[in-house]
């Protein structure tokens, strides 16, 4: 999930939303799967620049 935080967008773990690094306007990512380090869940990661945008979470749980 990516949201605006202070005007910058970062990507956030969609269990306990602690955030886990900045995105860049125009990313792209899929099929990358991260572990949260507050929680420990493992998530596939989907980035797209229309979330960045618009700030619409297209995240998908795995």
């Amino acid at each position: 999930m990516v949201k605006l935080i202070k005007g910058q967008p970062w990507y956030l773990c969609p269990v306990c939303n602690q955030k886990m690094f900045p995105v860049r306007d125009g990313a792209v990512c899929k099929g990358v799967i991260i572990p949260c380090r507050r929680c420990g869940e493992a998530r596939e990661m989907i980035i797209n620049y229309r979330e960045i945008k618009t700030g619409a979470s297209t995240t998908k749980g795995g």
